[in-house]
């Protein structure tokens, strides 16, 4: 875990040294925070979360925040209208029962009580659009409803949105939000019950209709990021 100068390409001199890997990193309200599988950081006992205050975009000395879920591992961070989403292997967080998913005042700290989605399976990732939040992972069921691998969710309470059901037949890893499109990556064959090879496009509305847009890589896909008109994509594919 290092910070580095994007000028320069200079290792700053800030070192946390987690005991074990950390897994995901965030940045919300001037505060950078970091998730993995490590108890110790910067000299302090802090369960798989923990957070510095940025300034000057310079982490400084860790915060006292210290939710210590319960699990094994974070998967994934998401920030945004002022929240921090939290994914990974817990079934508490903060003192209160959540299972595998979680949000978080990204300015306080503070546990969102009323957001309680708990996915029956992991949860990979998180993208907020408009008033619903789209999630994606190997769940069956969220928010209070049956949904495979893909959901649109609440952003306030978790609770599953109507209608929204694309229903890939495979995990989902990657998701990214932008005009009316949902993007999904991961090791399905068909979703929507439309043949698509790891990658698709999908309605923001109604049932999650596929788009035309078909890319077709030859194997899964693990991860990207949309920037504008640009989706950058990583997985295992050739082509």
């Amino acid at each position: 875990l290092a910070a580095i100068n994007t000028m320069t390409g200079a290792v700053l001199d800030w070192n946390p040294a987690p005991d074990l890997v950390p897994t995901a990193l965030a940045v919300a309200s001037d505060t950078l925070y970091v998730g993995g599988r490590f108890d110790t950081i910067a000299g302090q006992a802090r369960s798989r979360l923990a957070s510095f205050p940025l300034v000057n975009n310079v982490p400084g000395t860790i915060k006292s925040f210290a939710p210590n879920p319960d699990g094994v591992e974070i998967l994934s961070l998401y920030p945004a209208n002022g929240k921090l989403y939290v994914s990974g292997y817990f079934e508490s967080i903060d003192g209160t029962s959540r299972a595998r998913a979680a949000a978080f005042d990204a300015a306080s700290g503070m546990l969102i009580t009323g957001f309680s989605p708990n996915p029956d399976k992991r949860v990979n990732a998180f993208a907020l659009l408009g008033d619903r939040l789209y999630v994606a992972g190997y769940f069956l069921t969220i928010g209070g409803q049956n949904r495979k691998y893909l959901a649109a969710l609440n952003p306030d309470t978790g609770a599953a949105l109507p209608d929204w059901t694309p229903t890939p037949d495979g995990e989902v890893f990657a998701l990214a939000a932008g005009g009316d499109k949902v993007y999904v990556g991961g090791e399905f064959n068909n979703i929507g019950n439309t043949a698509r090879q790891g990658l698709a496009a999908l309605s923001t509305t109604g049932s999650g209709e596929v788009a035309t847009w078909n890319p077709s890589p030859n194997g899964p896909i693990y991860g990207f990021s949309l920037q504008a008109d640009t989706l950058y994509v990583l997985g295992n594919t050739q082509t």
